[in-house]
């Protein structure tokens, strides 16, 4: 289902808050073996009610001598992704979304950010962050209008995975 733009930036706009912490799971239906995730319900902050269709998600491959660690966080609405960080740095993929914007048809390689477009998810540009996890989830949450969410890094022992 594709959103209006409109609706996509007025809630990226909105000030949001994380409703339940960071639970680290194996991420169902995944192509690839080795995905974790953690999906957390989000709130507007004026609101009391949890709307439907509306959280945070953030997704974690941990790295070996090939291939480094990799991350995605997003916020998905009604089903679409309206904005995400992917940190791949041996990952990226051609948009195919996005006409009229800069870097539409054109290959994205890397740690990208995805934003909607009127005709949907998928147009990613290139981002430049820091190598640190948790501060790029700091910006992140920043950028998606997130403002009170912990990070809880599943390397970090907190919780534990079956790995």
């Amino acid at each position: 289902m594709v959103i209006k733009l409109a609706d996509a930036d007025a809630v990226i706009a909105r000030q949001k808050v994380v409703v339940r912490d960071m639970a680290w799971q194996a991420k169902l239906n995944s192509t690839e073996t080795g995905w974790f995730e953690a999906r957390m319900p989000l709130r507007f902050i004026e609101d009391e009610e949890v709307p439907e269709q509306l959280f945070a998600v953030v997704q974690w491959k941990k790295g070996d001598k090939a291939i480094p660690e990799q991350w995605t966080f997003g916020v998905i609405y009604q089903g679409e992704r309206i904005i995400a960080y992917d940190i791949q740095p041996l990952g990226g993929h051609v948009n195919h979304k996005g006409k009229g914007r800069p870097h539409y048809q054109q290959p994205v390689d890397g740690v990208h950010v995805h934003t909607y477009s009127a005709d949907g998810s998928g147009y990613a540009e290139p981002l430049n962050v820091p190598d640190n996890v948790e501060v790029i989830w700091a910006m992140f949450c920043k950028r998606a209008g997130i403002v009170r969410s912990d990070f809880i890094d599943p390397n970090s022992g907190q919780q534990e995975l079956e790995i």
